[in-house]
């Protein structure tokens, strides 16, 4: 009797303390937030110092970024978007919008005054041309610790939207890129 007492005690204690640790970790983590947006932005505002600002410039690598979300999107590691969660793009349909060409763009030929010619521009999306990046992020707290964690469903990489003269005039959505969880 000693034995099936001490059995099932033990057998008891094995299942308690076999919990998945997804079900644990639902029961102390409360959600604060879901499709919360943070804006991280990659370069100081026009005429603030950047020793007067707490700006994210300073504090982070913006080729890192860059090029780590851009080389996974290419190599397929990471899907490109071009508005979360439909219009999935291919590493093709990302490169196309990374480098774009205005066919539009005229100037006066150099050869013969008062003439307009096609003179094509060439865009191109890099690194020091992105402006900031918004993260959709699901926050929670952790009940036990009380520490705050973010995951982050997906990043969305902006640039300037700038006037045929180069004055900016707001922030311009290049694509979003989902974030494996």
């Amino acid at each position: 009797m000693k034995k099936i007492i001490v059995l099932i005690a033990l057998t008891t204690t094995l299942f308690a303390c076999n919990k998945p640790a997804a079900e644990e970790t639902n029961k102390n983590t409360l959600t604060l937030a879901e499709n919360a947006y943070t804006v991280l932005p990659l370069e100081t505002e026009q005429g603030w110092s950047t020793s007067s600002q707490l700006n994210a410039d300073n504090k982070m690598d913006r080729k890192k970024i860059f090029s780590s979300l851009i080389d996974a999107v290419l190599a397929g590691k990471l899907k490109a978007y071009l508005n979360f969660p439909e219009s999935e793009l291919t590493a093709n349909e990302v490169q196309a919008i990374l480098v774009q060409w205005d066919s539009t763009h005229t100037v006066e030929d150099p050869n013969n005054p008062g003439t307009m010619i096609s003179a094509p521009m060439k865009y191109e999306i890099s690194a020091s041309n992105t402006t900031q990046l918004i993260f959709n992020e699901t926050i929670m707290l952790d009940t036990v610790s009380y520490a705050i964690n973010k995951k982050v469903s997906y990043v969305t990489l902006c640039t300037s939207k700038m006037t045929n003269t180069g004055e900016i005039i707001g922030i311009k959505k290049v694509f979003d890129v989902k974030m494996n969880n």
